[in-house]
C-alpha cells in the first residue's frame, strides 16, 4: 500500500520513535527471575533500564508539538491566531555522514534537529544527532549446574556489551533523501571511519556538486581527499597552521628545485640529477 502524503511527511516522527524502541527491546528481552514483594509469588521481570537524556527531550518534544486527544500534530499560526495549512514537524539536517564499518560496509547517519509547533503556533526546537542509529545491549550470564532438576541453569548477570546498529545502507537514493531536509546549502558532508572523520566539499562550495562528489566516489577517494589538488592540500594546510588549527611543525617541507633530488632520512647532500 502506497503511504499517504502525512505519512511520508513525517517518516522521521516513526524513526525517532523505533529508536527508542529498539533499545528498550535489548531490555526486556533479558528476563530476571524474582519474587513478588506483595504476593510472595515467583514471578518474572525485564532488566530496569534508565532512559537516556536524549530520549526523555525526545518524548518531551513529541508532547510539545502533538494534541494529547487525537495525536495530530499542531500547525504553525498566522498572526491572527489562524491555523497555516500545510505546516507542521519538520526534520533539518545540518550534516550528512558516511560511514565505514570494519568489514567495509557504509551506512549513512545525519545531525540536525526538528522543529515543530506548540498549541499557540510557536516554533519548538529540538536537537536530533543520528536517529538513524541505535545502541544494540548485550548481557552475560551465568550458567550453574541445578542439582534438583538435573541442568543447566542460566541466570542474568547484567549488561556486557554496547553495538552501534547503523540502519540505513550508503547508497545514492538514500543520500538524496537525506539531502532534501537539509537545512540550507551549507550542509556538511563527511566520511568517517573507527578512526577519523574528513570533511567533504567540492572545489566550487556548490552543495549539488558536492553531492554529487559524495555520493559517486569510492570512500578512499573522498577519504584521502585525492579529489583535491596537491596545491590546494599545500594551500589548506597553510590556512590551518595559520589559524592556529595545526602546529607550525605541520608546515610541508619546501621543495627542491627541478632536477634535483633529496634523500632526507640520510641527511646526504643534495645530487643534481642530470
Amino acid at each position: 500500500m502506497a503511504k499517504t502524503e502525512n505519512q511520508t511527511k513525517f517518516d522521521f516522527i516513526k524513526q525517532i520513535n523505533e529508536k527508542w524502541k529498539k533499545e528498550q527491546q535489548c531490555y526486556d528481552d533479558a528476563k530476571v527471575e524474582g519474587k513478588d514483594s506483595r504476593t510472595g509469588k515467583k514471578t518474572t521481570i525485564s532488566w530496569p533500564r534508565d532512559k537516556p537524556i536524549e530520549q526523555s527531550m525526545d518524548e518531551s518534544w513529541l508532547q510539545k508539538v502533538s494534541d494529547p486527544e487525537t495525536g495530530k500534530f499542531y500547525e504553525q499560526r498566522d498572526k491572527n491566531g489562524n491555523t497555516i495549512k500545510g505546516t507542521g514537524p519538520k526534520h533539518l539536517i545540518k550534516t550528512i555522514v558516511r560511514f565505514r564499518t570494519h568489514d567495509g560496509s557504509e551506512f549513512l547517519y545525519t545531525k540536525g534537529r526538528v522543529i515543530g509547533f506548540d498549541v499557540v503556533g510557536d516554533v519548538v526546537t529540538q536537537k536530533c544527532n543520528e536517529p538513524e542509529t541505535w545502541s544494540k545491549v548485550g548481557f552475560a550470564y551465568d550458567k550453574q549446574f541445578n542439582q534438583n532438576t538435573m541442568s543447566m541453569k542460566q541466570t542474568i548477570v547484567g549488561p556486557n556489551s554496547k553495538v552501534i546498529v547503523y540502519d540505513i545502507p550508503f547508497n545514492e537514493k538514500n543520500l538524496k533523501i537525506l539531502f532534501e531536509k537539509r537545512i540550507d546549502d551549507n550542509i556538511s558532508f563527511v566520511v568517517k571511519d573507527s578512526r577519523m572523520a574528513r570533511d567533504v566539499r567540492d572545489a566550487t562550495g556548490i552543495a549539488s556538486k558536492t553531492l554529487e562528489l559524495f555520493a559517486t566516489k569510492p570512500f578512499d577517494y573522498l577519504y584521502n581527499s585525492d579529489y583535491i589538488s596537491a596545491t590546494q592540500k599545500a594551500e589548506l594546510r597553510q590556512q590551518a597552521i595559520d589559524m592556529g588549527l595545526l602546529p607550525r611543525e605541520a608546515q610541508a617541507p619546501s621543495q627542491p628545485p627541478e632536477g634535483q633530488i633529496t634523500k632526507p632520512s640520510t641527511g646526504l647532500d643534495v645530487c643534481r640529477v642530470d
